[in-house]
């Protein structure tokens, strides 16, 4: 219990730790943290409920991971502004995340940049939802997707209404 009632920490900087998947750290004692950076930590797996109680978190890094499934719970973090994601091995979101990501009283800046996402037909409401201003997008022509036939697209260049004509055509 390293971080038990440090109720003044307002910043952890964990980046190029090698903390892995073995991540153990009682950050819900810290409700007071407002910025946690976990880059460049080798971790491919983040326990959904790692930042629920972590109220006052304004940004959060992630970058330089291995993270292929985001499924942290982000809906109590009212005041996150920065998720950064970038770097990572990140396809696709989960519908419950995107809709914690949309239903925020602050707008959040979500960097995707560094991972190849999928724009596959599986994925296109994940497409349509990333071109939406549910979020503001940082470094949109850095951000990436590949279809079914090897394309790809930046952000700016996927044509969501053409990929749902040519995946659903009897729609």
């Amino acid at each position: 219990d390293l971080f038990k009632g440090m109720f003044g920490l307002k910043i952890l900087l964990l980046g190029r730790n090698r903390l892995g998947n073995n991540l153990t750290l009682n950050l819900n004692e810290s409700s007071n943290l407002e910025v946690l950076d976990l880059a460049f930590n080798n971790i491919s797996h983040l326990p959904h409920n790692l930042l629920s109680n972590l109220t006052s978190l304004k940004e959060v890094n992630l970058t330089g991971n291995h993270i292929a499934v985001f499924n942290l719970s982000l809906e109590n973090l009212n005041n996150l502004t920065l998720l950064n994601l970038s770097h990572n091995d990140i396809r696709t979101i989960e519908p419950q995340i995107l809709a914690d990501l949309a239903n925020r009283p602050t707008k959040l800046t979500l960097d995707l940049k560094g991972n190849m996402l999928s724009c596959k037909c599986g994925t296109i409401q994940f497409m349509a939802w990333l071109q939406s201003d549910h979020v503001d997008i940082s470094n949109r022509a850095l951000v990436t997707c590949m279809d079914s036939n090897k394309g790809v697209y930046t952000l700016d260049t996927f044509d969501v209404n053409a990929h749902k004509r040519r995946c659903f055509p009897h729609i």
